[in-house]
């Protein structure tokens, strides 16, 4: 019986380790869930035109200004900024301007999290 339970675990354990390195061994989708949520968002179409790649090219050039910002507004002007740079003209109260600077910081920088926190906590 002890027999049985070894090689039931022992196959259990080789299983997971099986799933575990197929799954890392995938390629990576980064930006995919950005793209995904951002384009669900986009209620006004403003990024309709626009591939995956450069919507996440987008979101990264948001995220790289993230670490100029000094206030929501100012957040918010530079990302308008960055879509008119791109080719897009929005307006100041174009609803993807906040759902970007969200967005491309907690799906594709995290690591700026509390420059978006900052923002916030100042006014």
């Amino acid at each position: 019986m002890k027999n049985k339970l070894a090689t039931f675990l022992l196959l259990l354990v080789s299983l997971i380790t099986l799933f575990i390195a197929y799954k890392s061994l995938q390629p990576s989708s980064y930006g995919k869930e950005f793209y995904n949520q951002i384009t669900i968002s986009d209620s006004e179409k403003t990024l309709k035109n626009l591939t995956f790649e450069e919507v996440v090219s987008l979101g990264k050039s948001v995220c790289n200004s993230s670490t100029e910002w000094k206030n929501s507004d100012d957040s918010l002007y530079q990302i308008s900024i960055i879509l008119l740079n791109t080719g897009l003209k929005v307006d100041m109260m174009d609803r993807i301007l906040p759902i970007l600077r969200f967005q491309s910081v907690y799906e594709l920088c995290p690591e700026n999290i509390s420059i978006l926190e900052n923002i916030f906590q100042n006014e």
